[in-house]
């Protein structure tokens, strides 16, 4: 009989420090189910910043691609004049500049090639002799080697203005010109060209800043998403190991509280036993 009691109250002990683990495992729980809800909270947050710093970085990028496409649209029409004039400059040679400045009088509508060349060439605003052309095609090397390096970007307002009367003019046209000189008529090719580019460039130029600028600002955006993808990112792993812990702690809990109850089961069969027995001791007795 005291055998019997004495198990009962070894079981009791076990039983009441099994209860304080299991306490103590609740409260852990607890806090550590705070803690995750707090950090999920956080990470949902930081999501939603996220998703709509995507969706602002994809409208300046499909902004920037579509300001980069109309660009280039509109570079397309300058490009084969740009060709133009380097294929008119390709056909131009000495003999055809010396065969002009053999001419001591000008055939009718060359000297308006001459004076544009000037102009445009020498940035001449006054002299537009045929003795000032002359000059200007001295050296024919030097002249074609000018042309080929002429700044066809970076033209003057005042010349394109003083350029205007000279190519308005019906006789400064390319087939014109080809009865006259073969020089007249390449330099009039050229021109023409060189001018047209001109203003498509102008009107491109701001295009293409615009869709630098737009993708430059897309870029600097999308580099800036990075780093809160990745701040995203490691707080969802942060959360998700916290909830690897609670789990953990959820399952520990679990045991606890299972091995209460296991010991709560037996020391209830003891009780009953040891107040069976008591009972019977008292009949025989």
């Amino acid at each position: 009989m005291e055998d019997t009691n004495e198990v009962v109250s070894a079981l009791q002990i076990e039983l009441d420090e099994t209860m304080v683990v299991v306490e103590e495992e609740k409260e852990a729980t607890g806090k550590l189910i705070a803690v995750v809800d707090a950090e999920a909270t956080a990470a949902a947050k930081e999501q939603e910043i996220a998703q709509a710093q995507e969706e602002e970085t994809n409208l300046l990028a499909d902004a920037a691609k579509e300001k980069m496409a109309a660009a280039e649209k509109e570079l397309s029409i300058a490009i084969p004049l740009i060709k133009e004039a380097e294929a008119a400059v390709d056909c131009l040679n000495v003999a055809m500049i010396t065969e002009m400045k053999g001419f001591s009088n000008l055939p009718g509508g060359v000297e308006l090639i001459v004076k544009a060349i000037l102009i445009l060439v020498k940035k001449e605003k006054k002299n537009h002799s045929w003795d000032n052309g002359k000059k200007m095609m001295k050296d024919p090397n030097g002249f074609i080697a000018s042309l080929k390096a002429f700044d066809k970007e970076n033209i003057e307002d005042w010349v394109l203005k003083d350029l205007e009367p000279c190519l308005a003019d019906p006789v400064y046209n390319f087939d014109v010109m080809t009865k006259k000189s073969a020089a007249a008529a390449t330099l009039c090719k050229w021109s023409l060209a060189i001018v047209s580019y001109n203003k498509v460039y102008k009107y491109v130029k701001p295009l293409e800043d615009g869709a630098k600028e737009a993708k430059n600002t897309a870029d600097t955006k999308m580099e800036e998403l990075k780093v809160v993808q990745e701040k995203v990112a490691m707080i969802i792993a942060k959360v998700q190991e916290l909830k690897d812990q609670l789990e953990a702690a959820e399952a520990k809990k679990a045991a606890v509280e299972a091995r209460a109850k296991a010991l709560n089961d037996k020391l209830d069969l003891a009780n009953r036993l040891v107040g069976g027995l008591a009972d019977e001791n008292k009949r025989w007795k």
